[in-house]
């Protein structure tokens, strides 16, 4: 590889992971939770070593977000098979973040836990202002899937609330 096209694959990585950078760390935050930072070191390897293979046919936000997604949950799935973790007390945890904003993360995150991964990431999309052909070409899937998938996942919401 010569000098100018490593400066711009450079480049190029530099402006991805900039535009993406609040998203990228929410998705660490969120699949990594303690190890945040270990799998966003992952996700920035993976979107560098995917780079030369990007042509560029989707948005690179959308790009991005399917490494980052993909990435995320794969590290998730080999992270559960090598560790046993402990659960921390419900009250435990309760009393470290007593602030509202941190009450309402949780129960987001808790309700985010409860879904399937494809449910899960159909929903960390639209929650990242994604909008329905984005997140279909994402999943490869049709927007007729995605629209139902979200009704039913706001539905579920719904009744999750009312538990």
């Amino acid at each position: 590889m010569s000098d100018a096209s490593r400066h711009d694959r450079q480049t190029q990585f530099d402006v991805i992971c900039e535009e993406n950078r609040m998203r990228l760390g929410r998705i660490a935050r969120f699949y990594g939770k303690a190890d945040a930072d270990d799998l966003l070191q992952e996700i920035l390897l993976q979107l560098w070593r995917s780079l030369p293979n990007f042509r560029e046919q989707c948005e690179a936000s959308t790009w991005c977000f399917r490494i980052a997604l993909n990435t995320a949950i794969s590290w998730s799935r080999n992270r559960r098979h090598r560790i046993h973790t402990t659960n921390v007390e419900p009250s435990a945890t309760a009393a470290i973040n007593t602030t509202s904003a941190d009450q309402q993360r949780r129960q987001l995150d808790r309700f985010l836990e409860s879904l399937s991964e494809l449910d899960r990431a159909t929903l960390i999309m639209y929650l990242e202002n994604f909008n329905n052909t984005e997140i279909a070409r994402t999943m490869g899937v049709g927007e007729g899937a995605i629209r139902t998938r979200l009704c039913r996942i706001r539905n579920r919401l719904k009744q999750w609330g009312q538990d």
